[in-house]
């Protein structure tokens, strides 16, 4: 098949009806999280590899992947390449798959919270394979892997990631908005606010944990999504 002629999801709006064609309403944000997630968390992968990544967070673990079809392993490698790309470039070009401004905004505001939970569990997964697969000698200095390896920028990201998933719109005293104008103008200027912290502090996990492009081979993990344990999400975060 000629590579220029596949559909490479480039959007939410396309990852969504990339899914559609799979037969699955998984939220295309969530799915983007993770894979993006992986990437800050090392993982590198081969096409077929992604496509059993994708499947076992879609709950689709139990699929056979040997047969699957040609243009499903295209599209994904070139989605899974194409954020890889967005990632390493120098002009910060990389954005999460959310939905366009015209939806409603309590979905925009779930999306958001997808995509963190998302790319917790995808960078749980690169985490998970990065445990799995210590030296002996690596674990007898290391004991066990955990948050206090990251560099404090990437421990902060994954904490306020974390609350994000959780997150709620809340006046300055803490209180539900009980006017729904008020919500709206509130939870508008909130959410472009958020959704920038979360693109900027993806890149910034992405540089200072998950470039490893100068390493002589990809890392590559075989663990299933389904067994991770994400990482510990902090108390809810109030959005001003």
């Amino acid at each position: 098949m000629d590579s220029s002629s596949v559909f490479v999801p480039d959007n939410y709006s396309d990852l969504s009806d990339w899914l559609n064609t799979l037969g699955s309403n998984f939220s295309a944000a969530e799915l983007h999280g993770a894979i993006v997630g992986g990437l800050c968390g090392k993982i590198r992968l081969e096409p077929l590899e992604w496509v059993d990544f994708i499947f076992s967070f879609l709950g689709r673990s139990d699929q056979q992947t040997d047969n699957i079809d040609h243009y499903i392993v295209e599209v994904t490698g070139s989605l899974t390449l194409n954020q890889l790309k967005n990632l390493l470039s120098d002009d910060l070009s990389f954005e999460p798959f959310l939905p366009d401004d015209d939806e409603e905004i309590e979905f925009r505001i779930e999306s958001v919270s997808l995509w963190c939970r998302g790319f917790l569990g995808g960078f749980a997964e690169a985490h998970l394979y990065e445990s799995n697969n210590l030296s002996d000698s690596d674990l007898k200095n290391k004991k066990n892997l955990s948050n206090d390896d990251f560099p404090e920028n990437v421990k902060e990201a994954l904490n306020d990631f974390g609350s994000i998933s959780k997150v709620a719109l809340f006046d300055e005293e803490g209180n539900r908005y009980s006017d729904q104008v008020e919500f709206f103008e509130q939870a508008e200027k909130d959410l472009v606010e958020v959704i920038e912290f979360i693109r900027l502090a993806t890149l910034t996990v992405f540089a200072e944990y998950g470039h490893v492009e100068n390493l002589e081979r990809p890392i590559r993990s075989s663990s299933s999504i389904s067994d991770l344990e994400q990482p510990s999400d902090p108390d809810n975060k109030t959005v001003h």
